[in-house]
C-alpha cells in the first residue's frame, strides 16, 4: 500500500515505508493459493492499491509446434495468463470496494506481432494483452486504471536463459551476441513501472 497522499514519493518516509516488505509465495495457476494470499496481503496492508503482475515463465523456445511439448504448453499459460488472470480475479473485488487501484500487468510484442521464439510464450502474453484490454473497459467504472507493459528485451535470467537455448538449438552464435548487445536494463522497466504509479492519485 502506498504512503499517504502528503507523503513526497521520494521522501525519506516514503523510503522508510517501502523498506517495511513481506512476502506470501504462492502458486499463481491456484485459485485457492492465490486468494489466500491475496486475502493476507489486504489484511496486513489494510488494503491494495496496487498490482503489478509480473509472474512468468518462457519455456518451449525454437520447437516446431509438431514436437511442443503439452506440458510445456500448459506450463506457460498456466503461469502467464491463468496467473494473471487470478490475481486481478481476487485483487479487483478489494479495489472496486475502495472504488481505486492501479493494475499492471506484464505482456510482450511477442504476444502480438507473432515473433516469440516459443508458441506458448507468444500465445500466453497475447492473451496477456487481450485480457488487459477487456479489465480496461470492464474496471474503470470503479475507478481502477489497468494498464500491461510490453518490457521487450530485458536483461533477465529468463530472457538469457532463451536467447542462450535458441543458440544451442541453432547453432547461432552471431544471432546470440546482437541479441546480447541490445539487452536493456531492468532497472529502467522499473522506472517506468513506478512514473506509471505516480500517478495514480492524479
Amino acid at each position: 500500500r502506498r504512503p499517504p497522499r502528503s507523503t513526497p514519493l521520494y521522501s525519506s518516509a516514503a523510503s522508510d515505508v517501502y523498506k517495511r516488505q513481506r512476502y506470501w509465495n504462492v502458486d499463481v495457476r491456484d485459485s485457492n493459493q492465490v486468494s489466500g494470499g491475496v486475502l493476507a496481503a489486504e489484511q496486513w496492508l489494510e488494503g491494495v492499491d496496487i498490482l503489478i503482475n509480473l509472474a512468468g515463465i518462457l519455456q518451449g523456445a525454437s520447437l516446431e509446434i509438431e514436437d511442443f511439448p503439452d506440458e510445456i504448453w500448459d506450463s506457460v499459460v498456466g503461469i502467464n495468463l491463468t496467473g494473471s488472470y487470478l490475481m486481478v480475479k481476487h485483487i479487483s473485488s478489494i479495489m472496486k470496494k475502495q472504488k481505486n487501484g492501479v493494475i499492471i500487468l506484464t505482456s510482450s510484442g511477442a504476444g502480438v506481432d507473432g515473433s516469440s521464439s516459443s508458441f506458448a510464450y507468444g500465445s500466453s502474453k497475447g492473451g496477456v494483452h487481450g485480457l488487459s484490454m477487456v479489465l480496461m473497459d470492464k474496471l474503470s467504472k470503479y475507478g481502477i486504471r489497468v494498464h500491461d507493459i510490453l518490457p521487450g528485451s530485458v536483461d533477465t535470467p529468463l530472457k538469457n536463459s532463451q536467447i542462450e537455448n535458441t543458440r544451442d538449438i541453432t547453432g547461432n552464435e552471431a544471432e546470440y551476441k546482437n541479441i546480447k548487445n541490445i539487452l536493456v536494463e531492468p532497472k529502467g522497466i522499473a522506472e517506468i513501472i513506478l512514473f506509471m504509479l505516480s500517478l495514480i492519485h492524479i
